[in-house]
């Protein structure tokens, strides 16, 4: 699709809202570039104590908990390129853990989305432009965490939704039709927002 979403916000004043960027820990709003939330204080480096040692590569699928099989990974990967003939700059990284209920997943996520070595031909460019969808086994939580070029694009309310639609395939013991549901709902979103740009003239 072009031109770019990163080209786009520079047309757009709802891209550059501070409120349309949050805080990974309380969600509350924070302006582009603030290194620690000022409601709660958060920085990204908290999360390196919450989760010392070093993280696993980053894979596409990265199923440390066993949730889907041969199948639902060949539906994931067709979904995902369903999705990027729209909107090619989004890259996608999907991650089953087995967590105690009282880890906070959305801090998971995030200390695993920026500090996992690239996977080649991962550039750091990708990365910004990477949304992570984490799941726990343990409870059938799920969090997700985009990468600072994608945030922009849906809020924290958006993605709520988003996730709503997994719930029920998830429930039925579908777990890679959950995805591909996730990933349908994500693209409608993003196809209302990208209506929803009105160029302005400089």
């Amino acid at each position: 699709m072009s031109p770019q979403p990163e080209t786009a916000r520079r047309h757009s004043s709802r891209r550059t809202k501070a409120a349309h960027l949050s805080c990974p820990a309380c969600h509350g709003a924070i302006t582009g570039g603030a290194s620690r939330c000022p409601s709660c204080q958060f920085t990204g480096a908290d999360t390196m104590g919450m989760f010392p040692g070093n993280p696993p590569p980053l894979l596409p699928i990265l199923d440390v908990a066993n949730v889907w099989n041969v199948a639902d990974v060949k539906l994931i990967e067709n979904a995902c390129a369903s999705f990027r003939k729209r909107f090619p700059q989004f890259h996608w990284r999907f991650a089953a853990v087995d967590q105690p209920p009282t880890v906070p997943l959305n801090l998971l996520g995030f200390w695993l989305l920026n500090t996992a070595t690239l996977v080649p031909p991962e550039t750091q460019h990708d990365r910004a432009w990477t949304v992570l969808l984490i799941l726990n086994r343990s409870n059938g939580n799920a969090a997700v965490i985009p990468g600072y070029a994608a945030e922009p694009w849906i809020t924290d309310l958006g993605w709520r939704d988003i996730l709503r639609s997994m719930r029920e395939p998830w429930r039925m013991g579908d777990s890679g039709k959950a995805v591909v549901a996730f990933l349908s709902a994500a693209q409608k979103t993003l196809e209302r927002e990208w209506k929803n740009i009105r160029p302005t003239k400089s």
